[in-house]
């Protein structure tokens, strides 16, 4: 360093750096990826950094996986909303469960034994 040279970077891979950032933009962690390069996620962050396409595709990606879970949460929740309605009236075994012994509950709940001991039978 004494002749005014600066002094060595960080050694340039960029078939390297490349494949981590297809890999991010493909739903890779950076910490998957630095266990599996055998560097820091630090090192990780800063290539990604000069590859802002990846971030790009990867912010996309997580996007549209945020909007199919909140489609998947809302289905589920309209299912149970339903079955809360369907449990709410008598003669389900639901309501039974709950406590009622009205003759429909009653008969809902040995129905529902009835075609279970008959679909164990057929095993």
């Amino acid at each position: 360093m004494t002749n005014g040279s600066q002094p060595p970077g960080p050694v340039a891979h960029p078939q390297r750096d490349e494949a981590i950032a297809a890999a991010y933009a493909g739903g890779t962690s950076q910490a998957q990826l630095g266990r599996r390069y055998g560097i820091t996620q630090q090192r990780v962050a800063q290539i990604l950094k000069r590859h802002p396409e990846a971030k790009q595709a990867r912010q996309a990606l997580d996007d549209q996986r945020r909007r199919e879970r909140e489609a998947k949460v809302e289905s589920q929740r309209q299912k149970r909303a339903v079955s809360r309605k369907h449990a709410r009236r008598h003669g389900t075994d639901y309501r039974y469960q709950l406590g009622c012994g009205c003759l429909k509950c009653r008969a809902a709940h040995a129905k529902l034994w009835r075609d279970w001991d008959r679909r164990r039978q057929e095993l």
